[in-house]
């Protein structure tokens, strides 16, 4: 309870400071947007202000989620809230890219623009990771060792975060610092996730209850709703994905945390 209500406070408290240097920046023309943006996608119609609310998205959604997992998970004992602390930074650290419109540092190459550009690569590998840690250690024999485990969570993420390689020449349109072997990086996080999902069903399976079995299941669909919400507002750049990003997103989350309730409360 302490840590989640740390972090709700710790999510408004950064959500306060970037609303307030982006408006600074907005009154005073200080805000720019890329002159040649380097898109992720060109499916839709590029919409800069679509980015921007992406951002303000993960930010306001990390205390709104920590807040609600404080009220709704108060007196319930679970190794996976635990976990999903990984979730909300991650969520929180997201924010950091709208200091590169606000700082206009899209042709910057300097070490500020690196260590926002590690900070990204950081909190998009902890969200997946802290899905599958959720899913491989919240047994009941793992509780003596949940806080090595977590620990090991934030340092396998940060060690990840610090090596990748980044590209600190390339923009891209939603306010990211590129890395290299982009490719690769996807690839890791889809498989992580794909294990996630698996080992999520096989602990469902195990409990030979058809019922808790769909209630694995919807764990299950929660985790890919939420993955796809995630990926689709960290590459939004317009307003049918800022759509799809928030939809998938807020969904997969709550039906996540629905049933991962119901099953620390009533699973024997």
């Amino acid at each position: 309870n302490r840590i989640y209500l740390s972090l709700s406070l710790a999510g408004v408290y950064f959500l306060v400071i970037y609303t307030a240097l982006f408006i600074y920046a907005a009154f005073n023309n200080l805000l720019e947007s890329p002159m040649n943006p380097l898109r992720p996608g060109t499916m839709f119609r590029f919409n800069f202000q679509a980015s921007l609310a992406s951002i303000f998205f993960f930010g306001a959604s990390a205390p709104a989620i920590a807040f609600f997992i404080l009220r709704g998970f108060e007196k319930t004992s679970s190794l996976e809230i635990l976990f999903f602390t990984g979730v909300i930074i991650s969520g929180i650290a997201e924010e950091t890219r709208l200091l590169i419109p606000v700082l206009n540092l899209w042709n910057s190459s300097s070490r500020l623009l690196i260590f926002l550009g590690r900070i990204c690569v950081i909190a998009r590998i902890l969200a997946p990771f802290s899905l599958l840690f959720s899913a491989l250690f919240s047994s009941s024999d793992q509780l003596e060792n949940a806080e090595r485990n977590l620990f090991c969570l934030f340092a396998i993420s940060c060690a990840f975060g610090f090596f990748y390689p980044i590209n600190s020449n390339e923009i891209s349109s939603n306010c990211t610092v590129l890395y290299g072997m982009k490719s690769l990086f996807g690839v890791i996080r889809i498989f992580v996730v794909i294990t996630a999902i698996i080992t999520t069903f096989i602990n469902s399976h195990l409990s030979g209850n058809f019922r808790e079995d769909l209630h694995g299941y919807g764990k299950c669909l929660g985790i890919v709703l939420f993955s796809a919400g995630n990926i689709a507002l960290q590459f939004c750049d317009s307003i049918p994905m800022l759509i799809i990003g928030i939809v998938f997103y807020s969904s997969g989350c709550a039906l996540y945390l629905k049933e991962m309730h119901y099953m620390a409360n009533n699973w024997s």
